[in-house]
Order: C-alpha cells, then structure tokens, then sequence
C-alpha cells in the first residue's frame, strides 16, 4: 500500500497530539508547537516567493509599485528584514529576505505583460495557502495555539 506524506495540517495535528505526551509542562509544549508552526509559515511564504520570482512579474519599476512588493514581503517576513532595490535598468528589482539563520537572495523581472490578466493587474505577491490551513487546525487546537498561529 503506497502512502502520500504528510501535509502540514495531518503533521501540525499529530504533533498536538502527541506533544502533550512526551512533554509534561504545557507551556514548553506550546512553546515547540508555535516554533514548529512558524517555521512551516515561513518554509512556505519561502517558496511561495520563488514560485513568483520564477514566474511573476511586476508591471513596472516605479516606487509605488516597489512600495506595494515591499509591504507584502513585509507583512509575512518583518519589515526590517525585507530589502528590495531596482535594477538601474529597470529590468527587474532584487529582492533580499534576512532571517536569523540565512539570507534568501533572488530577482522578480519587470514585464507589463506578464503582470496582467484577462481581468486587469495581477496581485504582485500573495501568501501561501498554508496561513488558510494553520488557521483550520488553530481553530480545533485550544485557544491560546490558535491566537499563537494567525
């Protein structure tokens, strides 16, 4: 019988499960689940950025647009941590993400074409459908890890 792996929601649920098992003070239990959960948010709004850096594009390089990216990159990896700067050319900006334990380098291009649709100007960045599933398991877990995901 071939078996998928886990998903984030099966692995978040049994790691509820069994970390009040093998740990026997709640708090430090609390602790190790909100670490384990933000590291899959951040894995996930990770790849979720190179996804659009490989196939996104912003319709232009001018600084209100730079300014929405750098909101949204904010808004999922803190403010101080996001830098982003345009190319000279205009051809692209760079984007650079620090964390605590590396620094994730890459390029968005700039391509008026690419960033439209048929319904008008594609959103430059959006989170990764993980939030949607921490938030469904936070919302069966007890509230304080529910408050602590989302």
């Amino acid at each position: 019988m071939k078996t998928k792996g886990m998903n984030e929601k099966q692995f978040l649920a049994l790691l509820q499960k069994v970390l009040p098992k093998a740990v026997a003070d709640a708090h430090l239990a609390s602790a190790i689940y909100d670490e384990v959960a933000k590291e899959f948010r951040l894995v996930k709004n990770l790849e979720s950025l190179e996804k659009f850096c490989e196939t996104g594009a912003l319709p232009n390089a001018e600084p209100e647009t730079v300014a929405e990216l750098q909101s949204e990159l904010a808004a999922q990896f803190g403010e101080a941590n996001v830098a982003i700067t345009p190319d000279e050319s205009g051809a692209g900006v760079a984007v650079e993400i620090v964390l605590p334990d590396r620094t994730v380098s890459s390029r968005v291009k700039v391509d008026a074409a690419a960033a439209l649709t048929e319904s008008g100007l594609k959103r430059h960045y959006k989170a990764p459908e993980a939030l949607k599933t921490l938030r469904a398991v936070a919302s069966v877990l007890e509230p304080e890890l529910a408050e602590a995901t989302v």
